[in-house]
């Protein structure tokens, strides 16, 4: 019986130290991406920086229809697709 406990309490911390390390790598990344961005993209055109604009609008509103749409028309199906609607054109 205590051998099964000190597995647990292994697993359950490399579980955890495994957990933190993906938060801190995400954090690091989504810290380090407006620098690499904003250096790397330092001499591009308008139109380029418009395009990446409108592919990263395009990504996010993708995510939303697949993650958030559904979830706000099985609890409110009346007003959540003229709010949907009226939030991109006020976009």
């Amino acid at each position: 019986m205590t051998v099964i406990l000190v597995i647990i309490v292994t697993s359950a911390s490399q579980i955890a130290g495994a957990a933190i390390g993906v938060w801190a790598g995400t954090a690091a990344l989504l810290a380090g991406a407006p620098l690499l961005g904003y250096y790397a993209l330092a001499g591009v055109s308008d139109t380029t920086l418009s395009f990446i604009s409108c592919f990263a609008a395009g990504a996010v509103v993708a995510s939303l229809a697949i993650e958030v749409f559904p979830q706000a028309f099985r609890e409110d199906h009346k007003l959540s697709g003229i709010a949907a609607a009226l939030g991109l054109i006020l976009a």
